[in-house]
């Protein structure tokens, strides 16, 4: 069985591995073109649903932007409740 640690160590692993090919791809090692006094702190909340570049405006991304996921809106209880569980279909 593998602990959470295990788990965090196998995700860098990976993602070692996926920049270890995009450089042998001919791409720019993650972190050649920042430029150290443009870095920022921000602090705040977002609503739910709200990308997280709304309090930077100004940062301008290497890549275009994914197509965002949209969050799930939550089911009241109350509709929960008012669903009937799932009936077992009859052995035939």
């Amino acid at each position: 069985m593998l602990s959470p640690g295990d788990v965090a160590i196998a995700r860098l692993y990976k993602t070692l591995l996926g920049l270890a090919q995009q450089v042998a791809g001919g791409e720019d090692p993650v972190g050649l073109a920042i430029d150290p006094p443009r870095i920022k702190g921000v602090n705040g909340r977002l609503q739910p649903g709200e990308r997280w570049q709304l309090p930077v405006p100004e940062h301008v991304p290497r890549r275009p932007a994914a197509v965002p996921t949209p969050v799930p809106t939550p089911v009241p209880t109350a509709v929960l409740a008012a669903v009937p569980a799932a009936v077992p279909a009859a052995a035939a």
